[in-house]
């Protein structure tokens, strides 16, 4: 293959381009042939009483798969709530989190 990409002048650059180019209409003809024998081979396959399947498309990167949110029943402001009705002077927020963790509230963020 030609050096990197980013290490060549403009004169290299459109000659690499010219060089994939000139690809492109012998395997344009040679997917067209492809095509029809496969059009070929359905038809038989229709003829004997099979059936063609057609191939799945790709689809591309994958989702992400969602967190499954845990739940304990109440909210995080519902939790805190219930924290600073029962403190007489008020909570500190490191000494909230630590509460709030202490009763069961499951958290899934990442810090």
């Amino acid at each position: 293959m030609a050096k990197q990409l980013s290490k060549m002048t403009i004169p290299q650059l459109r000659a690499e381009i010219a060089r994939r180019q000139t690809g492109f209409p012998k395997l344009q003809k040679k997917r067209a042939q492809l095509l029809k024998a496969i059009g070929v081979l359905d038809r038989k396959i229709a003829a004997l009483g099979g059936q063609v399947e057609q191939p799945a498309k790709p689809k591309g990167r994958p989702p992400k798969a969602a967190k499954p949110k845990v739940s304990s029943g109440k909210s995080l402001a519902q939790s805190i709530k219930g924290l600073l009705v029962g403190s007489k002077g008020g909570m500190r927020i490191k000494h909230i989190v630590e509460a709030v963790q202490k009763a069961g509230y499951k958290s899934a963020a990442k810090d």
